[in-house]
């Protein structure tokens, strides 16, 4: 009986040093994740600070303020084209009723 007690002891002193080893491996590579992860997360925080959003937003804003006044001035273009067509227009208009007098008075 002694012996039977001994050998189930033995066998579950055994379950338990490789369930120990088991949880020690998958603790051990726990660790190693977490360390690539937390290495990761230094390097994006070394890679970029805030003051480099700060440029970067900085940069995108000014190329924003670029776009909107080149914007600006194309439509001051465009208005002043429309200005200078209807200018053109009257001066035409103006032209065309001053030959049907010219041709009126001289045939008349």
């Amino acid at each position: 009986i002694l012996e039977s007690e001994g050998e189930e002891k033995t066998k579950t002193v055994d379950r338990k040093v490789a369930e120990v080893d088991e949880l020690r491996s998958a603790l051990m590579e726990s660790l190693l994740k977490q360390e690539v992860v937390q290495k990761e997360l230094d390097n994006l925080r070394n890679s970029s600070t805030d003051k480099e959003m700060i440029d970067l937003i900085e940069g995108l804003k000014e190329q924003l303020n670029t776009k909107s006044q080149e914007l600006v001035a194309h439509r001051a273009a465009q208005q002043h084209l429309t200005d200078v067509k209807a200018h053109i227009r009257g001066l035409q208009e103006r032209v065309e009723q001053s030959t049907r007098e010219l041709e009126t008075s001289v045939l008349g």
